[in-house]
């Protein structure tokens, strides 16, 4: 497994990370989270993903890891989405507490070792929620920060006030990550956050399925294309891109491997410092885990950038 220190901060995580965003529910129903977790603490990953906002992964997340010595695993979470109620939504202050306070409670743990700020709040000044999150790391409740699809400017914004009054800066940050899209603001974006010293942190690396090739011929019964609730975040299930991907299949034979697989050996080799993955299933695991062993030849990489060229907004991706 890779390790990577996450932008300028002495944090070290895993390349590969767990993130419980659509498959918890699977799990709790499955008894497999315990099993999975194990896993993957065996092979290496120590970064663990989740929200306030993804219902009870929180606490499914935090019974999963007390089996683990807590120095050894990394935590972040996220904050912003909540409810119509008044101050239960955004990063004002009195909801960035609050948002806190509940999260260490549903993962029972003491402090998080990164804070997501999930979306740019446009209501908040921004002062305040850098001011909060200041607080919060002062007091010992989180260790780094970082954001999560804002833009560029957003993030110059925050940066300045975080050098005029010296308060910590952002260390990471959290978009989409795969062959069908590459960040929100594309190459010239990427460089801007390596210049400043924040990490990138990939989450949908297998576009919610799409990338694997199962949906080539059906959609399965057990997928999340066909629930209702989970089909509504399928925006890459398109026929076109099924074709893209069809195309990988020729290579994945070259090299006696899935096509999950093989999507995961070519992004795992590429710089980024975690690849968070959602997995429903053990055996999903058990079948990805193994493409980090997995080089591709320089040819074999060429041609997958030519499948996928149309879509990427960083063409050296």
């Amino acid at each position: 497994m890779i390790y990577n220190a996450l932008g300028n901060s002495g944090l070290i995580v895993s390349k590969f990370s767990l993130g419980t965003w659509l498959n918890f529910d699977s799990m709790n129903s499955s008894g497999s989270e315990s099993t999975l977790f194990k896993n993957a603490f065996n092979e290496g990953i120590n970064f663990f993903d989740t929200a306030d906002s993804y219902g009870d992964a929180e606490i499914v997340l935090g019974k999963a890891l007390k089996k683990f010595p807590r120095k050894d695993v990394v935590v972040s979470t996220k904050v912003f989405f909540g409810s119509d109620f008044p101050n239960r939504s955004g990063l004002g202050k009195k909801h960035l507490i609050h948002s806190v306070e509940e999260s260490l409670k549903r993962l029972n743990m003491e402090m998080l070792d990164l804070l997501y700020l999930h979306r740019f709040d446009n209501n908040t000044p921004l002062e305040e929620t850098l001011l909060t999150i200041n607080q919060l790391i002062s007091q010992g409740k989180i260790l780094y920060w970082g954001v999560s699809r804002w833009s560029k400017i957003q993030l110059e914004q925050a940066i300045e006030i975080c050098d005029r009054f010296q308060y910590p800066k952002p260390i990471a940050y959290q978009d989409v990550y795969n062959l069908f899209n590459y960040t929100s603001g594309g190459e010239e974006f990427v460089g801007y956050l390596k210049k400043n010293g924040i990490g990138l942190v990939g989450y949908s690396p297998l576009a919610r399925g799409v990338l694997t090739n199962k949906y080539k011929n059906t959609i399965p019964i057990n997928s999340r294309a066909a629930n209702d609730d989970y089909a509504k975040f399928m925006y890459d299930l398109t026929e076109e891109k099924i074709k893209s991907v069809q195309l990988l299949e020729p290579l994945s034979k070259k090299y006696k491997c899935t096509v999950a697989q093989l999507v995961t050996s070519y992004l795992y080799s590429k710089n980024i410092e975690s690849l968070v993955f959602g997995f429903s299933y053990v055996s999903q695991f058990q079948e990805i885990i193994k493409s980090k062993d997995i080089t591709l030849e320089s040819e074999s990489i060429n041609e997958i950038k030519n499948i996928f060229k149309n879509y990427n907004y960083d063409k050296s991706l």
